[in-house]
């Protein structure tokens, strides 16, 4: 809470206690008789009894706006919330499709790389065995020109 609604509080809560002081040593120090001054305490004690049920059903109207104010915002926040994440998996979904379109129109670079690549690896593959191949014939070569 803040520091102003703690103040009126207390502000209110210490205006119900003084009042009710009040009244009592207002009517206990009064010379009436005894039917008098019990007929006094009860009016005093109704009053009380009136101002605190007016405290009470103000309290419980202003919570219950509170209640409806915060329901009513966050359904527009959560509403909000929704239409932009909408919005957002809409653009994602967009792009995703340019992006398809694009490929499908022109192949990527990253298709090519990969067919460039596996052609160069067997290229490689091949020219280590032909390089294999003619050392191993040179090494024979060798050996029946030795013998």
């Amino acid at each position: 809470m803040s520091k102003k609604s703690t103040n009126k509080k207390g502000f209110i809560i210490g205006s119900i206690i003084g009042a009710v002081v009040g009244a009592a040593s207002a009517l206990l120090l009064t010379p009436k008789s005894g039917k008098e001054l019990r007929e006094n305490f009860n009016d005093q004690a109704g009053k009380v009894k009136e101002k605190t049920s007016k405290i009470t059903s103000e309290a419980y109207e202003k919570g219950v706006q509170f209640i409806s104010l915060a329901k009513e915002k966050s359904q527009n926040i959560q509403q909000k919330i929704q239409e932009q994440s909408e919005g957002l998996v809409k653009k994602i979904k967009e792009r995703s499709n340019e992006n398809e379109i694009s490929e499908k129109e022109n192949p990527s670079d990253s298709a090519d790389t990969e067919l460039d690549d596996e052609q160069s690896q067997k290229t490689e593959n091949l020219t280590d065995t032909s390089q294999v191949s003619d050392e191993e014939l040179q090494s024979e070569n060798n050996k029946e020109t030795k013998s």
